[in-house]
């Protein structure tokens, strides 16, 4: 008498368990970052410039307003000082 052990569909299974906990992964990072970031805008007569401060570092966008040229933003990233 033989006895068949069965394994359809383990790795399948693998797979999709691998899969959950990695966007189990991503959405609570996402819930992180979300709720450690800040944005705040400041009106000024050239437009409004952001600032929007995350967990990796400090994002500045400013606004500048040329004649004929419609306007361009100027963007500079500074990273958090280390630990």
């Amino acid at each position: 008498m033989k006895i068949q052990h069965s394994r359809r569909g383990g790795i399948l299974f693998g797979l999709l368990l691998s899969a959950l906990a990695v966007v189990c992964l991503v959405f609570a990072a996402g819930i992180y970052l979300v709720s450690h970031m800040r944005v705040e805008s400041h009106d000024r007569a050239g437009g409004t410039d952001v600032s929007i401060d995350t967990p990796a570092g400090h994002l500045s966008v400013h606004a500048h307003e040329r004649p004929g040229a419609g306007g361009w933003l100027a963007c500079r990233f500074i990273r958090a000082p280390g630990p």
